[in-house]
């Protein structure tokens, strides 16, 4: 009884839950009005959002049918360190949050997060990557590729270009879908420009 009592308060207080999301609730989040929530999500249970409390706070956005797994860590917010040593922040930048860096975590359409996936400040998940499990997420993804790892790397596409295309045609609108230039590069610069580097990164931690 209680448990469902917090949850309802919890999610009354989310920036959006849509009806049709599959949500556990976060083990740590201080700011419910920063999470949204779109159709067909799935977030697992464990989940941490540590979020800076107040209005400059970067959001954390999951769009249509991203599955997350069970162990997400979300940081928005970077605390100052250049010209700070430990004693003035436990004095001032603690309370004051003088410096800190917020900005937005984005999960694009379908996504696919393994477990204890973590993603730092200001990136964008592209539509349809796949992270793997225990991937740490410091810079931003590109649409339909593979990661892995700390910190994680493109080591595949899940589609080739043509094969994206005709997925799109299937799911999006014209006005939606990633234009074929922007995929063709995408593949170029992370996957064709880069097999040697990923052959090794993979023979390494794979």
């Amino acid at each position: 009884m209680f448990q469902k009592y917090k949850k309802n308060r919890f999610t009354s207080r989310m920036g959006l839950l849509a009806p049709s999301a599959l949500f556990c609730l976060p083990r740590i989040c201080p700011t419910p009005e920063k999470i949204f929530i779109h159709n067909n999500v799935s977030l697992g249970p464990e989940s941490k959002f540590i979020m800076q409390v107040g209005t400059p706070s970067g959001k954390f956005v999951a769009k249509h049918h991203a599955s997350i797994g069970a162990g997400l860590t979300v940081i928005t917010n970077n605390h100052a360190t250049t010209g700070v040593d430990i004693k003035q922040w436990f004095s001032d930048a603690a309370e004051n949050n003088e410096g800190d860096t917020n900005k937005d975590v984005i999960v694009e359409e379908e996504v696919w997060c393994g477990a204890n996936v973590t993603l730092l400040l200001g990136v964008t998940i592209g539509r349809g990557a796949i992270i793997g499990a225990g991937s740490v997420v410091r810079t931003s993804i590109p649409p339909y590729s593979i990661v892995t790892g700390n910190p994680a790397k493109v080591v595949g596409f899940k589609f080739r270009v043509d094969e994206i295309i005709e997925h799109e045609k299937e799911l999006y609108i014209e006005s939606e879908r990633i234009p074929k230039a922007d995929l063709e590069k995408n593949y170029k610069k992370y996957f064709l420009d880069r097999t040697s580097e990923i052959r090794s990164y993979i023979r390494l931690y794979c």
